[in-house]
């Protein structure tokens, strides 16, 4: 049976590096971590990473792999205050999504797009409720 290729963007940041760890324990999944910088935590990782500018998206279609099954979408500048200092990070996020987004819809069969804590703000509740989406209510 061939393992599903699974593209994980962001794999140098805390949950991307946990979330390869785990996968690359199962044995159904080719893991390609994908990153613009080291990984501090785990060598392993670090050695298989694609190294590429997500904000390129020639970089992009050309260093990520033709065809994958699935796209775990990470990348971010994540840091609230940063992005308020720094609004040009925000447009990095946005130009970074996009590109997955398009290698994604050009070569993978579907996407995991991953937010982070960041979004609930500065909040003192330690539990926030989360709703599903039905995706037919994002079809024209």
């Amino acid at each position: 049976m061939r393992k599903k290729i699974v593209v994980v963007t962001g794999s140098s940041g805390t949950i991307g590096t946990r979330l390869c760890e785990y996968l690359f324990t199962q044995k159904q999944f080719h893991i390609i971590p994908v990153d613009w910088k080291k990984n501090p935590w785990n060598n392993e990782i670090n050695q298989r990473t694609v190294r590429v500018d997500l904000r390129n998206s020639a970089a992009t279609f050309k260093k990520l792999p033709k065809q994958a099954d699935q796209v775990i979408h990470l990348a971010s500048n994540a840091r609230v205050y940063d992005l308020v200092k720094e609004p040009k990070l925000a447009c990095d996020n946005m130009l970074t999504t996009f590109n997955v987004l398009e290698y994604a819809r050009h070569r993978a069969q579907g996407i995991i797009f991953a937010s982070s804590r960041e979004v609930y703000g500065g909040t003192s509740d330690y539990v926030h409720a989360e709703q599903k989406v039905d995706i037919r209510m994002c079809e024209n």
